[in-house]
């Protein structure tokens, strides 16, 4: 887990002490200098980036972006290039020491956004990436308004106790039918 050393973040880095989590803080709006530092605390050469307004990103997606990564010499392995999976579906692997090259490269703001430079100068970079099939990137299932939050506390609500065991398509189909 990564988050800011700024105060409104204190909450998460409690809660992460309260149950165990390793929690690196670092800058607020240098999210890839803060991963970065998380990964190297940890002597890590590799680091799955999911975003905290994403809780419901499906485990299976985790594991086939890992997969992908593990299948070629990666810098990085997604599922955003074409936006085929919901909002809040996202998970991106990254290569630390790519990561680096990708600072380097930076402009405006996109340190706070972590991989921009790789889509940008995708020909700098070793990248692949994997589709859902479904024409499912305009469903919303990250939580960017209180709208979105709500709408987010419904689905947990519905799916009750089987919320671990949802896919992808088990939650399209929830929000959807909400």
């Amino acid at each position: 887990m990564a988050t800011s050393d700024e105060p409104s973040d204190d909450a998460i880095g409690r809660f992460c002490e309260e149950e165990s989590v390793h929690c690196f803080r670092g800058p607020l709006n240098d999210t890839a200098e803060r991963c970065r530092q998380a990964a190297e605390r940890q002597s890590a050469d590799v680091f799955v980036r999911i975003s905290g307004d994403s809780p419901l990103i499906a485990p299976e997606l985790i594991d086939q972006a890992i997969g992908l990564y593990e299948a070629a010499e990666l810098d990085l392995a997604t599922n955003v290039i074409v936006r085929s999976f919901p909002r809040g579906m996202s998970v991106e692997v990254v290569r630390v020491a790519a990561l680096r090259r990708a600072q380097a490269m930076m402009v405006d703001g996109e340190a706070e956004h972590v991989t921009p430079p790789f889509y940008r100068r995708p020909e700098d970079f070793r990248i692949a990436s994997f589709a859902s099939g479904h024409a499912w990137g305009a469903v919303q299932l990250s939580i960017d308004t209180p709208d979105d939050f709500a709408m987010i506390e419904r689905i947990i609500t519905a799916s009750g106790d089987r919320l671990s065991e949802c896919t992808v398509a088990d939650l399209v189909k929830l929000r959807q039918s909400l």
